[in-house]
């Protein structure tokens, strides 16, 4: 059978839309108009007893063909319990109305065909077939309920597919935080001992023999970029498996700051530093943990500015919350990349070519500030620079984790 319309059988106003349905599909196919109204009454006398009677159920009209023949068809599939009547009034008027008609079980499930033969006068052809279909699409709904329901299945099925979208995005998150896991461990161990082996070789090496010296130094760099990176890997496995811990201590947060300045040098050494540090006070905090977030950004503001500009530090207390803010003079970014410049692995189109990176590093910095009880944000204008905003509590809460 060529389906032309589908309803669904939920209540009464559905009797009436199969009756209608019916009555257009047979005027298309011009049949006599007693012969349209038998065969919808059929149609709707089944339907009554599948909706009262049956657990749910569906009624799809169209037209089948077999050899020369076209017949105008109902079929009507119905879930049913062992309460469910094999033998009832609708369906054997039905029987007396339509020459054809099928009924079967299987299982949970119950099936009705009926079928009336089109006569030859009718002219129905595959041709005309398709023209039917047309002109039912572009009659649309018969009333304002066939139009309601018409949409609800349309955001019922988008509801569906974003519902599937979503377990599918989910799947490959796990499946993504698994591999991250699995391979960020297994490269550690072998990048850690390749980098030991290098500085141990940097130690052993005569300088003058340039060339050698030269090699191993760019080995022992390029490892310490793969540590850096295997690090950052396991940092996002352990954020996503709940096993980001942190070791707090009071920390005097200026002499921590400047022991930081000291460390950024090496890692930007083609740029200029200027600092002013303001916050004398104490601060329980996870060393190593705050260290990797602010050189991350130190870091980032170093990658996207020219060699030779300024980073600018400060610390400060304001509103009794202490403020550590650091600007660049850099390539800045739009106003949407501001707003996602946290996300994980998040790269603006603009940097993703020209700058090499996977978008990590902000990540984990904002959630070790997040889990420090402060906050981070950012102001940036394309071509004029960014500058980062950092914010903690004086007297910090505990955080989970923390040990």
């Amino acid at each position: 059978m060529i389906e032309l319309v589908c309803i669904t059988l939920e209540n009464e106003m559905d009797l009436t839309l199969a009756y209608k349905k019916s009555i257009q599909i047979a005027d298309l196919i011009k049949l006599t108009v007693a012969t349209q109204t038998v065969f919808a009454t059929a149609v709707s006398e089944v339907s009554r007893e599948v909706m009262d009677k049956a657990l749910e159920g569906s009624c799809s009209i169209g037209i089948s063909s077999y050899r020369d023949r076209y017949y105008l068809c109902a079929s009507l599939v119905f879930r049913i319990d062992d309460d469910f009547p094999r033998n009832n009034e609708g369906f054997d008027y039905a029987r007396k109305l339509v020459p054809l008609i099928e009924i079967s079980f299987s299982g949970t499930e119950g099936f009705v065909s009926l079928e009336m033969a089109i006569p030859r006068s009718c002219k129905m052809d595959g041709h005309r077939l398709d023209f039917i279909r047309q002109q039912i699409e572009l009659m649309g709904p018969v009333n304002a309920y066939e139009e309601l329901k018409v949409r609800n299945a349309a955001l019922n099925s988008k509801s569906q597919r974003q519902e599937l979208e979503l377990i599918h995005a989910n799947y490959l998150n796990e499946q993504k935080s698994e591999f991250l896991s699995v391979a960020s461990h297994e490269l550690n161990t072998p990048i850690t001992i390749l980098r030991a082996l290098s500085q141990i070789s940097l130690r052993l090496v005569d300088p003058a023999e340039a060339k050698l010296y030269s090699h191993l130094q760019k080995v022992e760099k390029q490892t310490g970029k793969l540590v850096t990176l295997t690090q950052q890997l396991l940092d996002i496995s352990k954020i996503e498996h709940g096993q980001f811990t942190y070791k707090k201590e009071s920390v005097e947060l200026d002499d921590f700051m400047a022991s930081i300045i000291e460390s950024v040098y090496l890692l930007a050494p083609s740029h200029k530093f200027q600092y002013e540090l303001n916050a004398c006070c104490t601060m329980e905090l996870d060393r190593n943990r705050i260290e990797q977030a602010l050189t991350n950004i130190v870091g980032n503001a170093a990658k996207y500015s020219e060699k030779g500009t300024t980073i600018y530090i400060r610390t400060g207390i304001e509103d009794d919350r202490i403020k550590i803010v650091i600007e660049d003079q850099g390539i800045g970014m739009s106003e949407e990349t501001r707003k996602n410049i946290f996300e994980k692995f998040y790269r603006s189109d603009a940097v993703h070519a020209q700058y090499k990176g996977l978008g990590i590093g902000l990540f984990v910095a904002s959630k070790i500030i997040s889990d420090h009880a402060g906050s981070i944000d950012v102001k940036s204008e394309e071509g004029k620079g960014s500058s980062f905003f950092i914010s903690f509590p004086k007297s910090a809460p505990q955080t989970p984790g923390v040990s």
